[in-house]
């Protein structure tokens, strides 16, 4: 195992430093999975949203780089090798001429021999994007809005569908991912996928996921996989969640009327260093947001004066 772990520093060693950017910027990585329902004949590895020490200490530099630049493309090297030889040996193919999204949902419709490779690196590359844009340090780790509404009312709160998120991290047998993922009539789910499986070739559209692979944490943890799950919940972006969510529903024409009902962003009005990721501190937190000024006097603020759209405590 020692000398597998050095072979691990010793790439960390000659890979390139990632991008970088503030928190509070929406980047063109932070929405990479957009390119998934294209057709494209190469797609490229995408850049992360944040420098490679950005997640420190939740998740280190070192894992970091190895599963991004070692890992992740490796998957989509592969990946497009098996799309361009299935291409060109089959150019008669509609599935072939399709997006990854719609290849990766008929998976069954691709050709015994690049029916494999498509499944294992394809998956691997949309499983790895989704992973790494529903992270970012300093930012609020609740769901809000209409996903704050749907946890509360399927897993009977926050603090619950942790506790069943993480059950199902710490129970999966060998290397796999957890998912938070919606259906087509807008139930969210807690689901396990085995190896580089992909929620989208069972018809589910995929929000939040926590990659279980052993090369997503050894570097940090070893072989403690309770100590990556607990430390990961400081980076779970639910801002991400919720614009994929977005998204999702615009994929399949299932987009919400417009509400004319101004939104309070949080994100952007609350300071970073206040946002606590203990439960404790979220409720202290929401607490303190619901004083305001009223006479020179600190009173309580009016609960119909609240957006919907506020974190859940």
């Amino acid at each position: 195992m020692a000398g597998g772990v050095t072979v691990c520093v010793l790439l960390v060693s000659v890979l390139a430093v990632g991008s970088s950017s503030s928190t509070d910027q929406l980047l063109p990585e932070d929405t990479a999975y957009e390119m998934i329902t294209e057709y494209r004949d190469n797609y490229p590895p995408p850049n992360l949203p944040y420098a490679y020490d950005a997640l420190e200490p939740f998740v280190n530099e070192a894992t970091l780089k190895v599963h991004h630049q070692g890992h992740h493309r490796a998957y989509c090297t592969k990946m497009n090798a098996a799309l361009k030889e299935w291409r060109k040996q089959d150019p008669e193919s509609q599935l072939a001429k399709s997006s990854l999204y719609d290849i990766m949902k008929n998976l069954s419709g691709v050709p015994e021999p690049w029916r494999t490779a498509i499944r294992n690196n394809g998956g691997g590359f949309i499983n790895h994007i989704f992973y790494f844009v529903t992270m970012r340090n300093k930012v609020y780790t609740a769901p809000m809005g209409e996903l704050a509404k749907q946890v509360n009312a399927t897993f009977g709160g926050y603090e619950r569908f942790m506790e069943e998120f993480g059950e199902a991290a710490r129970n999966l047998f060998g290397s796999g991912y957890v998912w938070l993922v919606e259906d087509e009539e807008r139930n969210i789910s807690i689901i396990n996928t085995a190896n580089q499986d992909s929620p989208i070739s069972d018809g589910l559209y995929p929000l939040l996921v926590l990659d279980v692979w052993e090369h997503a944490y050894y570097l940090q943890h070893m072989n403690r996989r309770t100590n990556y799950i607990g430390k990961w919940w400081g980076v779970a972006h639910w801002g991400a969640v919720s614009r994929i969510q977005e998204w999702w529903r615009k994929v399949r024409g299932d987009e919400d009327e417009e509400d004319d009902e101004e939104e309070y962003d949080w994100e952007k009005e609350v300071p970073e260093e206040k946002m606590r990721r203990s439960m404790i501190g979220r409720k202290r937190f929401q607490r303190k947001r619901r004083r305001v000024e009223v006479g020179g006097k600190m009173r309580d603020k009016p609960r119909a004066t609240r957006s919907c759209n506020s974190p859940l405590v």
